[in-house]
C-alpha cells in the first residue's frame, strides 16, 4: 500500500491557467498533463470560468467542500454538485464550465485516458471496517473528513490518499474516533 500524505502534493497550475491543483497521484509516476494514464487530483474553484480540456480522457468529479458547484457541459442541461452530490462523470474533452456558489468549493477529479483505463468512483461514509481487495484494479482510498487507519499503515487524515496495487492487495479501512467520509476509486485496464 503507497501512502500520500496532503503536505507531499505537488501544486501547480491548471491546464488552462485559470487556477491551481493539487496533484494526489499520477500514473506513470512523474508524467505531465499530456501523457498521463490516469490522474486524482483536488482544485479549488474560486470563480466561474472554463475547466481544463483534456482530449481522450474521461473524468468524475466530486464535490468535496464548499456551497455548491454548477457545472455546464454542452449540449447537456447544466448540473448542481455539490457536498452530498453522487460522483459526476463527464467526457475529458467537453467544453465545461464552472460556477461556484457562495464563494470557493473544493473538488476531486479523477481521470483515466480512455484507450488504456476506465474508473468507477463511490462515495462512502465509513462507521464499521470496510475490507477491500485490489484484484486486478488499482484501488485508491481519498479521505475528505475524519481519520482514518488503512491496514497496518498509519493513520490517514483529510487529503490523504493510500492507494493498492493491482496485484490483489488487500486492505481493511477503519475510521477512528468515529464516522469518516472517503471517495473509493477503482481504475481498472481497458
Amino acid at each position: 500500500m503507497r501512502i500520500v500524505r496532503a503536505a507531499d502534493c505537488r501544486r501547480m497550475a491548471w491546464k488552462n491557467g485559470g487556477g491551481e491543483t493539487v496533484e494526489i497521484f499520477t500514473v506513470p509516476e512523474g508524467a505531465g498533463l499530456s501523457d498521463f494514464d490516469w490522474r486524482i487530483s483536488s482544485a479549488t474553484v474560486a470563480s466561474a470560468g472554463p475547466f481544463s480540456a483534456f482530449a481522450g480522457i474521461d473524468r468524475t468529479l466530486c464535490v468535496l467542500s464548499g456551497e455548491g458547484l454548477t457545472l455546464a457541459i454542452a449540449p447537456q442541461a447544466p448540473v448542481r454538485l455539490d457536498p452530498a452530490s453522487a460522483p459526476f462523470r463527464f467526457p475529458g474533452e467537453a467544453a465545461a464550465f464552472g460556477t461556484p456558489h457562495g464563494g470557493p468549493v473544493v473538488d476531486l477529479n479523477i481521470m483515466t485516458r480512455r484507450t488504456r483505463f476506465t474508473h468507477e468512483v463511490t462515495r462512502l461514509t465509513l462507521e464499521a471496517p470496510l475490507r477491500v481487495l485490489s484484484a486486478g484494479a488499482e484501488v485508491a482510498i481519498f479521505v475528505v473528513q475524519g481519520v482514518l487507519a488503512a491496514g497496518s499503515s498509519e493513520a490517514l487524515a483529510a487529503g490523504d490518499c493510500a492507494v493498492l496495487s493491482p496485484q490483489g492487495e488487500r486492505g481493511v479501512l477503519t475510521p477512528l474516533g468515529g464516522a469518516c467520509e472517503i471517495v473509493l476509486v477503482r481504475i481498472i485496464p481497458a
